[in-house]
């Protein structure tokens, strides 16, 4: 996504994209946290939700502040990426393939932020700290994919995970019985 792309929108409806976005992103991790097995992993994803929820509130602030409603748009079109939402936990490549699109997610939001900070003064600072999170969010994110590719060729350092107990783990939960 480029900056010729953006400024085919306005900057209400690149705000109500960015809403949206991340009320989908605190689903999606909120997700990935109930998928998760163990403390620290679950934590992440939590914490993850909690950060995008917080962005959500906080750009509703700004949407009400500038438009009067909190009844924002969201614009129709392919031009703007799509919010990936769903996963899969099945394996090793359903996993990294996840993690991967939460990473574009992270990276497409970085850069809309960082558009509205430079187009919308008043709230340049806002859009800046938001998408600097992004970025962390996407850095870590990235971590946590290569360790998880790592540990699927073998190719971990220290103690591995064992991945056949994640796995264990993911069948256990979605087993019906």
């Amino acid at each position: 996504m480029d900056k010729k792309t953006l400024e085919r929108y306005s900057l209400e409806e690149l705000l109500g994209y960015s809403i949206e976005a991340e009320k989908n992103a605190t689903g999606y991790y909120n997700d990935f946290s109930e998928a998760a097995i163990g403390r620290l992993m679950k934590e992440r994803f939590k914490n993850l939700a909690r950060d995008e929820k917080i962005h959500a509130k906080e750009l509703l602030k700004i949407y009400k502040k500038e438009f009067g409603d909190k009844d924002y748009v969201v614009p129709s079109g392919d031009e703007l990426p799509s919010h990936e939402t769903e996963f899969k936990f099945d394996d090793v490549k359903n996993m990294v393939d996840s993690l991967e699109k939460a990473i574009t997610n992270e990276r497409n939001a970085k850069k809309i932020y960082l558009y509205m900070a430079e187009k919308w003064d008043k709230y340049s600072t806002e859009f800046r700290y938001i998408a600097m999170m992004e970025e962390g969010h996407a850095k870590s994110l990235r971590a946590e994919m290569n360790l998880f590719e790592g540990e699927a060729q073998g190719k971990s350092q220290g103690k591995p995970v064992v991945m056949d107990e994640i796995w264990q783990n993911v069948r256990n939960r979605d087993r019906v019985d």
